[in-house]
Formats: C-alpha cells, sequence, structure tokens
C-alpha cells in the first residue's frame, strides 16, 4: 500500500491478487449472494484506490481492509431491513405478507469427502442450526466469529475492525460461543427426544 500510495501503480495489483479472494469469501458468508458480494468486494477495492492518498499505516494493512469491508457489510445489512421495512409496509397494505429474508453467516464446514451419505446429511442440517444461531448473535458477536473464524484473524486485528479494546472482543466472543454451545446443545437435546419418541411407538 505505500508503494502504490509512493505511485507505483503495480502495488494495487498485487494488493488485489494477495487480498481478493478472501475479501470476497469473507463478504460472500456474510451476505450469502455471490453477484451482491462481488459488487460490494469490487466497492471495497475501489475505496482503497481512492484512500491512497489519505492512507497511513497506523494499524496493519489487513485491519485497515478489513474494516472497509465489514462497514460495507453492515451497510448492506442496513439496507436490507430498510428494504424488508418497505415490503413489509406494502404488503400490510395490499392484505399479504412482508418480505422476510434472512442474513445466514459463517458455518464450520469439515471435508464433505471424507463423509458418509449419513454425515453428509447430518452435517448439513448442523450448518442449518449454527447459520439461524450465527445470525441471531448481536451484530458485534457475530462479525468477531465470522473474523475468527473464517479469515483467522487475531484478538488485536478483530479489535482493530470493531474499534474495541482487546479485552473486549475476548468477551464477545466467549459469549458468541455460549450462545452458539446452548443453541447446539438444544438442538441436539430436542433431536434425542424426537428419537425416544419413535422408540416408544415401535415397542408399543
Amino acid at each position: 500500500m505505500l508503494a502504490f500510495q509512493a505511485g507505483d501503480d503495480l502495488g494495487l495489483d498485487r494488493i488485489v491478487d494477495r487480498y481478493l479472494a478472501s475479501v470476497l469469501h469473507f463478504i460472500e458468508r456474510s451476505v450469502r449472494d455471490l453477484g451482491r458480494a462481488e459488487d460490494l468486494t469490487q466497492d471495497v477495492f475501489l475505496r482503497v484506490y481512492r484512500s491512497r492518498a489519505r492512507y497511513r499505516p497506523t494499524a496493519g494493512f489487513r485491519t485497515w481492509l478489513f474494516t472497509i469491508a465489514t462497514r460495507l457489510v453492515l451497510n448492506e445489512a442496513r439496507a436490507r431491513r430498510r428494504r424488508r421495512r418497505v415490503f413489509a409496509e406494502v404488503g400490510t397494505r395490499r392484505g399479504e405478507e412482508g418480505e422476510r429474508g434472512r442474513e445466514d453467516f459463517w458455518a464450520n464446514v469439515p471435508d464433505p469427502s471424507l463423509e458418509t451419505p449419513l454425515a453428509t446429511v447430518e452435517r448439513k442440517e448442523l450448518e442449518r442450526v449454527l447459520d439461524r444461531l450465527i445470525a441471531e448473535l448481536p451484530r458485534n458477536q457475530r462479525i468477531a466469529i465470522e473474523l475468527q473464524r473464517t479469515e483467522c484473524f487475531s484478538y488485536q486485528e478483530i479489535a482493530g475492525v470493531l474499534r474495541v479494546t482487546t479485552m473486549a472482543v475476548k468477551s464477545l466472543l466467549v459469549r458468541a460461543r455460549e450462545t452458539l454451545r446452548s443453541g447446539l446443545e438444544r438442538y441436539l437435546a430436542a433431536g434425542k427426544e424426537d428419537i425416544r419418541g419413535q422408540e416408544g411407538r415401535w415397542t408399543a
């Protein structure tokens, strides 16, 4: 970035080559729409280009870059909520159901090539449960989980993106993990109860 700032236009090409895939992955996992994610990723690097003169290396470049990406993701989420409110109001006036929409986030996926068919079905079901649980997390918890698990950000880097302290990041991640763990435990316990009920019917 400093080389690009100093007039080396190839510096931007090197930035794009190095970070394009990870930025796109982060945004796509957040908005769950590849076409929109590609548009937002292009906006990220356009902002990098426009910020050349103002850039100051006060933090790691990756932290600065993903701060831009995170702001665009949050702007997109706010825009989606506004659109849903508008559609809901129109639907109410017409006696129709408003658009609900869903914001899905990261789900940790094992290697599918090593799975049995049954394991694949179970994994996909757990992914759906995790998607729902993560989507329900408070905003900063959701972003912290996403950055750590998909981009391997350190606590310090996440703190830079969210503009909070490192201790605050640790607290966010602890609360997020506890919420996800509790949600998964409830889901698995409900599944066991269903199995017991079926076994009871079979033996009756």
